[in-house]
C-alpha cells in the first residue's frame, strides 16, 4: 500500500449536514403537543446547540401543509414563506456587494439609479440635501414610511393593491388586482410610487378602481396619505420599514446588473447548498412540497392560498427548515469564507446603525437587517421574554435574531455563533397567537434531546502529544481490508477544518467545513479501506492557520492498521 498525507487549500463549497431520521422520541412529543396547543397547522424546526454536546442538527417537520384533512405532512424539506426573516437575507445581499467593493455602505443610493429617474426616488423631499445611504436602508433609518399604502375600492372598502391574488398585509385590507405572481418589477413600481414622472408606469394594481371610480394611481395614492417619507432627517431616527426593504431588491439589481432573485441564488443560496430556497414559487425545485398559508379562523383552519407582493424583499422568501439549517451552520462561522470575508461577517452581526451625522447611536438594534444581540441586553426590560427564558445562560456576543408574520405565516430564528447555537422555526399559520413562533422556539430549546443527540456522559480526555502517543491497536473490524483511523483534536474554530481521503481519483471518505462542531475536542473515526492501492489524505483549514499554535493545542494523527502515518497541527 502506498500512502501519502499532504495539506493544501481548496475552495469552500456547501457545508455538510447530517439530518437525523430518528422520530417518535420525547423531543417529537414535546413539539407535537405544542404545535397542537398553539393551533399551528404545519411547522418545521432546525436546532443545534453545541453547548449541549450535540454533534448534528435536529431538523424536523410537524403537522400538515394546508387546512385539508388529506393534506400532506410537513417534512424538513417543505418550503415555507419566511415573512420578515426575509429581511436578513435581503440585507445579506447588500453585504455581498459591500464585501466585493461594488458599493460602500455609506454610498448615496442615488448613485445606482439610472440617469433621468430623478432625485425624488432617493431623497426625502423634506430634507432634499440629505443623502439616503445603503446603511440607512438596512437599519430602518432611511425615513421611508413603514408600508406601501392601502386604498379604498369603489365600494369604500380597504384593499391592498400591492398584493395578489390573495393575502394582504392586514386582515381588514385584502389583496386586490394582481391575478398572477410573481410581482417583481420593483424599480418600475417605486418610480411610480415616489415620483410624479409621466414616464413612470407599473403593472402592480393595474385595473383596480378606487372610491370615486378613478383608476389607481400610485403617486396620487401616496400623496393622499401624506407621501412616502417621514418628516425627520434621514438617519436621525429609527422606524421599521417594509417599504425600504422592498426597495432594496431593485437597488441591488441596479448595483449588480442581475435580477435580485438571481443575485441571491448565485451569491447566497447555492454556495451554501440551499437549493430549496427562492424568492418566487416558480423558482423552487420541481416537486417540492410547499406549505400553504393558513389562518385559524372561527376555531378551524382556512387556507389563505399562495400569494405575492411587490415589496417581496421585505418578507416573501421561501425556504425549508433543512436550508435554514444550512444557512445557520454557515452563520456560526460568520458566513466566512463561503459568502464573504470574516470581517464582513462580523459586521453583519454587530451594530451598523449610525446617527444622521455618522455618530454612534444609543440602543442600537440592527446590524445588516438582523436584530442584534449582546450580553448587555439580557437585563433590559425591552428584551423579549422568550429570549431571556430560553437563552439567558448562553453567550449572546455577535448573536442575532428576527421574527416574521404575514397572512398564514409566523416565523422565528436566533443564531448565537459564539456558543454554537441556532434555532429556526417556520409555521404556515397566523391568527392563532401573535407569539406562536416564539413559544415554539422556547419549546425547542427546552425539549429533551433525542437519543442520537444526547450529550456524552463525560468528555474524552485530551490526547497526549504526538511524540508520546501510543498507537491505538487495530480494532479487528475490517476483515480482508485495512483499518484507517483519524484522530483530530480541534482548536478554537472546529468548523474551519475539513479533510478528504482518496484512492487514486476516488474519494473514499471526507469531512466538510462545519462538520466538526466542538472546540478543543477529540474526535476519533475509523474506516475500512482497500488493502491495496495509492492513497492520499489531505487536510485543510479555511483560514490557513491549522489547529495549533496561536489557535489552541489542536492536532491530527492518522493511522493505518494501528501504525501512525502522519501527525501535526500546522497546515493550510
Amino acid at each position: 500500500m502506498k500512502f501519502s498525507a499532504v495539506s493544501t487549500l481548496v475552495c469552500v463549497l456547501a457545508p455538510m449536514l447530517l439530518i437525523p431520521a430518528v422520530r417518535g422520541d420525547e423531543f417529537d412529543d414535546a413539539l407535537t403537543s405544542k404545535v397542537s396547543s398553539l393551533n399551528i397547522r404545519g411547522a418545521a424546526v432546525a436546532y443545534f446547540d453545541a453547548s449541549k454536546g450535540m454533534t448534528e442538527p435536529i431538523v424536523r417537520g410537524y403537522g400538515r401543509v394546508s387546512s385539508s384533512a388529506q393534506a400532506a405532512k410537513v417534512t424538513p424539506d417543505t418550503a415555507f414563506m419566511l415573512a420578515s426573516i426575509s429581511k436578513g437575507f435581503t440585507a445579506s445581499a447588500v453585504a455581498v456587494l459591500v464585501d466585493r467593493g461594488i458599493i460602500s455602505l455609506d454610498d448615496d443610493i442615488c448613485k445606482v439609479l439610472p440617469q433621468g429617474y430623478g432625485r425624488p426616488m432617493c431623497r426625502n423631499p423634506n430634507y432634499p440635501n440629505d443623502a439616503i445611504t445603503w446603511r440607512m436602508m438596512i437599519t430602518h433609518r432611511s425615513s421611508l414610511k413603514a408600508n406601501i399604502p392601502e386604498a379604498r375600492d369603489s365600494f369604500g372598502n380597504f384593499i391592498s393593491p400591492s398584493y395578489g391574488p390573495s393575502g394582504g398585509y392586514t386582515v381588514d385590507a385584502p389583496a386586490a388586482g394582481n391575478p398572477t405572481c410573481p410581482l417583481d418589477e420593483v424599480i418600475d413600481f417605486y418610480r411610480a410610487l415616489l415620483t410624479n414622472d409621466p414616464a413612470a408606469s407599473t403593472d402592480v394594481g393595474r385595473g383596480v378602481r378606487l372610491r370615486g371610480g378613478e383608476d389607481l394611481d400610485w403617486y396620487e395614492l401616496a400623496q393622499s396619505n401624506g407621501g412616502m417619507w417621514k418628516n425627520y432627517r434621514p438617519g436621525s431616527r429609527k422606524e421599521y420599514s417594509n417599504l425600504a426593504f422592498g426597495y432594496l431588491a431593485g437597488l441591488v439589481e441596479l448595483a449588480s446588473g442581475q435580477s435580485f432573485a438571481t443575485f441571491c441564488r448565485d451569491n447566497l443560496f447555492h454556495p451554501l447548498g440551499m437549493y430549496q430556497t427562492a424568492w418566487f414559487r416558480n423558482h423552487l425545485p420541481d416537486g417540492i412540497r410547499e406549505a400553504v398559508p393558513v389562518e385559524w379562523y372561527n376555531n378551524r383552519f382556512e387556507d389563505v392560498g399562495h400569494y405575492c407582493f411587490i415589496d417581496y424583499a421585505s418578507g416573501e422568501l421561501r425556504t425549508s427548515a433543512s436550508d435554514l439549517a444550512r444557512w445557520s451552520e454557515s452563520m456560526l462561522n460568520y458566513g466566512a469564507p463561503t459568502l464573504w470575508s470574516k470581517g464582513t461577517g462580523v459586521d453583519i452581526m454587530t451594530c451598523r446603525e449610525r446617527t444622521a451625522s455618522g455618530g454612534q447611536v444609543n440602543g442600537c438594534e440592527f446590524g445588516y437587517g438582523w436584530a442584534i444581540l449582546d450580553n448587555s441586553m439580557k437585563g433590559l426590560s425591552s428584551t423579549e421574554g422568550w429570549l431571556k427564558s430560553g437563552f439567558s445562560s448562553l453567550d449572546w456576543t455577535d448573536g442575532f435574531w428576527h421574527d416574521g408574520a404575514e397572512a398564514g405565516s409566523q416565523t422565528n430564528i436566533v443564531i448565537l455563533p459564539r456558543t454554537g447555537v441556532y434555532v429556526a422555526v417556520v409555521t404556515n399559520t397566523d391568527m392563532n397567537s401573535e407569539s406562536a413562533a416564539q413559544q415554539l422556539t422556547r419549546t425547542v430549546v427546552e425539549a429533551p434531546l433525542p437519543p442520537t443527540n444526547s450529550p456524552p456522559s463525560a468528555p474524552t480526555p485530551p490526547p497526549p502529544s504526538p511524540t508520546s502517543q501510543q498507537p491505538p491497536p487495530p480494532t479487528g473490524t475490517c476483515p480482508n481490508q485495512t483499518e484507517f483511523l483519524v484522530k483530530l483534536k480541534t482548536d478554537k474554530y472546529p468548523d474551519e477544518t475539513k479533510w478528504t481521503l482518496k484512492r487514486g481519483n476516488k474519494v473514499l471518505e471526507k469531512r466538510g467545513f462545519n462538520f466538526y462542531k466542538k472546540a478543543n475536542w477529540e474526535y476519533k473515526e475509523s474506516f475500512c479501506i482497500p488493502s491495496t492501492g495509492s492513497f492520499a489524505f489531505k487536510i485543510f483549514d479555511g483560514y490557513y492557520d491549522g489547529v495549533c499554535c496561536e489557535n489552541g493545542s489542536g492536532s491530527y494523527e492518522i493511522y493505518v492498521d494501528g501504525k501512525i502515518k502522519k501527525a501535526g497541527g500546522s497546515f493550510g
